[in-house]
């Protein structure tokens, strides 16, 4: 059993994972919270386009 190859399967993900949080971390402060108004009218939107689409989409391709 090598423990080299263990040890880089282990850490190779975590690092890669911490790298992609550091390069995400200052664009993150940038970006303002997503209210709930902002969300639930969204999701009304969405809901209304799927009802009028339901007729095509029960007819298929």
């Amino acid at each position: 059993m090598n423990t080299d190859d263990q040890l880089q399967k282990l850490l190779l993900p975590l690092v890669l994972a911490a790298a992609l949080f550091a390069a995400v971390a200052p664009v993150a402060r940038t970006v303002p919270p997503l209210s709930l108004s902002g969300a639930s009218a969204a999701l009304a939107h969405w809901r209304e386009a799927y009802e009028a689409a339901a007729p095509m989409l029960q007819q298929g391709n």
